[in-house]
């Protein structure tokens, strides 16, 4: 896992990742924006490593931003497991750099974004994934 951000230049893909929906959005390390790009709904682990690293391609990516799903207090919880092991998974599959990036409370800021924004319910429902990954990925350009 990367620690430094130090000389990474161009489109990051950031991840929200779930066992059954990925959230997708690229940000710009020139101008620090960031745009979410979708949901995908995958069945396996092999299914979401193959949509990520088709993602990666279409994007240009150069490196990876995943949402770290801690608890309340920050502490490691049963989704945390399931991220560091499609994390080390992708590392072997990809030689682009992955960095870990908080994502407390993202769904639910992404959520009040999203209804502050005028998005109407049932596509609201839909795609808090991809703001929800747009807010992790922003945080990180921000540090």
């Amino acid at each position: 896992m990367h620690k430094s951000k130090e000389g990474i230049k161009g489109i990051i893909l950031g991840i929200d990742y779930g066992t059954k929906k990925i959230g997708f959005a690229v940000g710009d390390t020139f101008s620090c924006t960031v745009e979410p790009k979708g949901v995908l709904s995958v069945s396996s682990e092999k299914q979401a490593l193959e949509v990520i690293k088709n993602k990666i391609i279409e994007w240009g990516a150069v490196a990876i931003v995943i949402g770290l799903p801690l608890d309340k207090k920050g502490e490691t919880q049963y989704m945390t497991d399931k991220v560091i092991k499609i994390t080390e998974c992708l590392k072997q599959a990809i030689a682009l750099p992955i960095f870990f990036s908080d994502e407390r409370y993202t769904t639910k800021v992404a959520q009040q974004l999203m209804q502050d924004s005028g998005v109407k319910k049932k596509p609201h429902q839909q795609s808090v994934d991809d703001w929800a990954a747009a807010l992790i990925l922003q945080c990180w350009l921000n540090k």
